[in-house]
């Protein structure tokens, strides 16, 4: 029962007056309604109509402002940000953290703009000395934001700090040369690096880690694209780097989606960055041998879901590998290509028991014999078969007599 005057909780039922505020009782029931406190009503309704006249002003008189002024604007805005999200903090209300946020946002910002609007030396205005002091001031705004978010334990702030120190890194890249593999390489040194440091395994670090893995696909691509003539080296340090971030955060991050996402991902960067690469032996064997190392190296997941999506980009590496061979009539890459398939696939059938895979092996064997016969004489594919055929026929008679 409640005071319907005061919403007092009565205790003593047999009392006919609330010993709060003396008002006769009247018999209700139901959950106490907290009663609407006008001066924080007030309060929110003051700091929206500051807001609304601080964008008005800024708005009316932005064309005639100079830049100073316009730099200005956003910092005061920052600080009014801040100032709000400190009033609010005092009458418990939940927009505190918006306006704390929006307020971490325009710094930043704030400092980006500047050497737009020329209030540096010209030296910080383009080519290497902006990214120079974007990498600097995106470096010092990161490092704030980790000392805030050690005191607020905020997830927006923790993703807010993530960004501002990918884009510190993204620049200091852009110092070296400016063009898009070099950001890229950029984003996978910063992911190396925050995976590495992330001993606590947060699950925010690895879940914003993943997101750029995805997204470093289609700029990996787009850079292809671009620059179709750019440095092999750069496109395998790219490589190396993104295949060792998703390691890292699979090892971290246990997530079956991540696991099945991952093989695709990473064969698609594989195939990327082999695009440029002129068709000698050297690239024959990088096809057809590169993604059955990424299975191999897949067996560190203990996933069977990871490893086995990663054979069969084996398979398909190797069967590119070995077409591309055959057709440009060089053997020896399709015997190697052929020997390690056939390897992997007796590891397979004894050491994982997998039934299906003994009907490649009469297979892998054809192609084995058909590399070795034309590396040395020209023959008909028809020799390459009855070879095979009569070995087949000696590997079934000695399992047989052993009972293998």
């Amino acid at each position: 029962m409640f005071c319907n005057c005061c919403g007092y909780k009565y205790e003593d039922e047999s009392n006919n007056f609330c010993p709060k505020c003396g008002a006769k009782r009247i018999i209700t029931s139901g959950n106490k309604k907290e009663p609407v406190d006008a001066s924080k009503l007030v309060l929110i309704l003051g700091i929206f109509l500051v807001l609304f006249a601080s964008f008005i002003f800024g708005f009316m008189s932005w064309k005639e402002s100079e830049a100073i002024y316009k730099v200005g604007f956003f910092a005061f805005e920052s600080i009014l940000f801040f100032v709000f999200s400190f009033l609010l903090s005092k009458i418990k209300s939940k927009l505190k953290s918006v306006f704390f946020i929006i307020g971490l946002v325009l710094i930043p910002y704030t400092l980006t703009i500047i050497p737009y609007y020329k209030l540096l030396s010209s030296y910080f205005l383009e080519g290497v000395g902006l990214y120079i002091y974007l990498a600097i001031c995106y470096l010092v705004v990161s490092i704030a934001f980790i000392i805030v978010n050690i005191k607020y334990k905020n997830i927006f702030v923790k993703v807010i700090y993530m960004i501002t120190l990918l884009i510190s890194f993204i620049c200091a890249a852009l110092t070296l040369k400016e063009c898009l593999e070099y950001a890229l390489l950029g984003v996978v040194i910063y992911l190396f690096i925050i995976n590495i440091l992330n001993t606590k395994n947060s699950k925010t670090i690895s879940i914003v880690s993943y997101v750029i893995l995805f997204l470093f696909i289609p700029f990996f691509f787009l850079a292809y694209v671009f620059n179709r003539h750019a440095d092999i080296i750069i496109h395998l340090i790219l490589f190396i780097f993104y295949v060792i971030n998703h390691y890292i955060v699979l090892l971290r991050f246990d997530n079956d989606v991540f696991k099945g996402l991952s093989p695709f991902f990473i064969n698609c960067a594989f195939i990327i960055s082999t695009f440029d690469y002129n068709l000698d032996d050297r690239i024959l064997y990088i096809i057809g041998l590169t993604p059955t190392l990424l299975y191999l190296l897949s067996l560190i997941i203990n996933s069977k879901l990871f490893s086995n999506i990663s054979l069969f980009f084996a398979y398909a590496g190797a069967i590119v590998g070995l077409l591309l061979s055959f057709s440009k009539y060089t053997y020896l890459p399709a015997l190697i290509i052929s020997s390690v398939i056939l390897v992997i696939n007796l590891l397979l059938i004894i050491v994982n028991k997998k039934k299906f895979i003994n009907f490649f092996i009469p297979f892998n064997i054809f192609l084995i014999v058909l590399s070795l016969l034309n590396m040395f004489i020209d023959l008909n594919i028809t020799y390459a078969f009855v070879i095979t055929a009569g070995i087949m026929i000696i590997i079934y008679v000695i399992f047989k007599i052993f009972n293998l």
